[in-house]
C-alpha cells in the first residue's frame, strides 16, 4: 500500500496484512466470549454467594436441630401419658418455622439465592445476631419447661391412671402448657413458677391417694 501526500507526491510504501473472517465465525467468536464471562461470573461472584449463605445458615441450623429434637422428646411423652399440650407445641412449631431456610428468607437474614447488588438488599448481621439469640433464649426455656416442668409432673403421678389421678395431671399440664405463651425472661424466674404447679399437683395426688383409703388406713395414716 502507498500512501502519497502534496510534500511527497511519490508516496510512501508499506506492508498491511488484512486478516478475514465470516459471519458464522464471528458469532462463535461472540459465544465463546459469553460464556467466558458467565464461567468467571459462576466461579467468583455465585459460588461466594453460596459459601456465604451456608455459613450464615450453620447457627440457624444447629438451632433447628435442637428444637426438632426436643419436639420429639416432648411429644413421645405427652403422648405416651395422653397430654394436650397444645400452646407448648405451637411455640416449638413456630420455632421450627422461625429457623427455617424459608422463614430466613422472609426476614432478609440471609443472602439472596441469586447475588444481586441493589442497595438495601445485603442482610444486617447485627439483626440476625440479636434474632438468633432470642430464639436460642426461647429454646433454653422450653427445654426447661419439659425438663423440669411437663416431664417432672408425668412422673409423679403413678399408673394407672384413675379418674382422680387424671384430673389432677390435666390440671397440671395445662397449668404448665400456659407458661410456654408467657413473656418470662429467664430459666430462674420459670423454675420459680414452676415449682407450686409441682407441689399443688403433689398435694392434690396426696389427697386423692387418701381418698381410696379404708377408714381405718386413713386413721392409721393421719
Amino acid at each position: 500500500m502507498t500512501i502519497g501526500a502534496s510534500e511527497k507526491p511519490d508516496g510512501e510504501t508499506f506492508n498491511l496484512t488484512v486478516y478475514g473472517t465470516t459471519p458464522s465465525r464471528q458469532i462463535l467468536g461472540g459465544v465463546v466470549i459469553a460464556v467466558g464471562v458467565v464461567l468467571a461470573w459462576i466461579s467468583t461472584t455465585w459460588f461466594q454467594n453460596r459459601i456465604n449463605r451456608a455459613q450464615m445458615l450453620l447457627p440457624a441450623t444447629a438451632l433447628r436441630e435442637r428444637v426438632e429434637l426436643l419436639q420429639r422428646r416432648f411429644s413421645a411423652a405427652a403422648k405416651e401419658v395422653g397430654a394436650d399440650v397444645p400452646k407448648t407445641s405451637k411455640k416449638l412449631e413456630e420455632l421450627m418455622n422461625d429457623l427455617s431456610e424459608r422463614g430466613l428468607d422472609g426476614q432478609r437474614f440471609l443472602p439472596p439465592r441469586f447475588p444481586v447488588t441493589v442497595k438495601g438488599m445485603a442482610p444486617s448481621a447485627d439483626a440476625y445476631k440479636e434474632y438468633l439469640a432470642k430464639r436460642t433464649q426461647n429454646i433454653a426455656l422450653l427445654e426447661a419447661l419439659v425438663e423440669r416442668g411437663f416431664e417432672q409432673a408425668w412422673k409423679m403421678v403413678p399408673r394407672p391412671l384413675d379418674k382422680e389421678k387424671l384430673a389432677s395431671l390435666q390440671t397440671a399440664t395445662a397449668s404448665l402448657d400456659a407458661l410456654a405463651e408467657e413473656d418470662i425472661p429467664n430459666t430462674t424466674v420459670l423454675a420459680e413458677k414452676i415449682g407450686p404447679i409441682l407441689g399443688n399437683l403433689r398435694t392434690q395426688l396426696g389427697r386423692a391417694e387418701l381418698a381410696v383409703l379404708s377408714p381405718a388406713a386413713y386413721i392409721c395414716r393421719t
